[in-house]
């Protein structure tokens, strides 16, 4: 199985080299690489590896720049600090997206989901079959739960239904779930990700700040600019503002 790392600093690239080494001593590493200029050079002038293992952000640059100055026909493990980019990552065929620190153990699935990937396809013509599983695939790595989202306060872990969800919104660097109840709590996935994790028909991306349900509107102000000022229970630390370019997908939105 020949895999190439694709990592910026050098200390971690050669920790995850051992480690993957680790689980399986007949791993070919191609290659390491770290920066999206060497990674295009790589990719123009080599036969596609089995399996990539990607940082997100590289010494020039966000990896995600190498996918628009050449096509890449293989699977990827995206591993970052970060975990606003995941979405964007399942779109360009990532199969696994792992948060640093990479564990073996945490290294290991990735290899058995690609793996699990592999018997599925009849020809190394990756990127057409994963396409189809994809949905399958991202949700075991991104979308915890649909139903219900975890929270967590002190020690404790708290499933909270997403029908007792009143809205989302970001302040500081904080996300921030609020109940029908008024109960809020810091969750660990940004609004991007939280927007994916729940049913569209029942949430709303207001703006940038905010993820509404459809139980917590309780009055729209219209202004002579066309935008919409939402108002919701339990009230929210700001106003929240539809700008007039968003406000006929909301009005669609309510209208189901």
């Amino acid at each position: 199985m020949t895999i190439i790392i694709i990592e910026d600093n050098p200390v971690l690239q050669a920790n995850l080299e051992k480690k993957l080494l680790n689980i399986d001593s007949s791993f070919d590493i191609a290659a390491k690489i770290s920066t999206v200029k060497q990674a295009v050079e790589w990719f123009s002038s080599n036969a596609f590896p089995d399996l990539v293992f990607m940082d997100i952000q590289l010494e020039d640059g966000m990896c995600f720049e190498i996918f628009d100055q050449i096509k890449i026909d293989c699977p990827i493990v995206f591993i970052t600090s970060f975990n606003d980019y995941a979405i964007k990552a399942f779109e360009l065929n990532g199969i696994d997206y792992i948060i640093k620190p990479a564990e073996e153990s945490r290294l290991k699935q990735s290899i058995e989901k690609y793996k699990g990937l592999e018997k599925k396809l009849q020809h190394h013509n990756y990127i057409g079959e994963i396409k189809k599983i994809l949905t399958d695939a991202s949700t075991d790595s991104v979308n915890s739960s649909v139903k219900r989202i975890l929270v967590y306060k002190g020690e404790h872990i708290i499933p909270i239904d997403s029908e007792d969800i009143a809205y989302f919104y970001f302040e500081g660097k904080k996300t921030i779930l609020v109940t029908h109840e008024d109960k809020r709590f810091v969750v660990n996935h940004s609004l991007e990700i939280m927007e994916t994790m729940l049913n569209p028909e029942n949430f709303f991306r207001a703006n940038r700040q905010f993820l509404l349900s459809l139980t917590c509107i309780k009055d729209i102000i219209s202004s002579f600019s066309n935008k919409l000022k939402i108002v919701v229970y339990p009230s929210s630390p700001e106003e929240i503002i539809i700008s007039k370019e968003k406000a006929h997908s909301f009005k669609e939105w309510l209208n189901g």
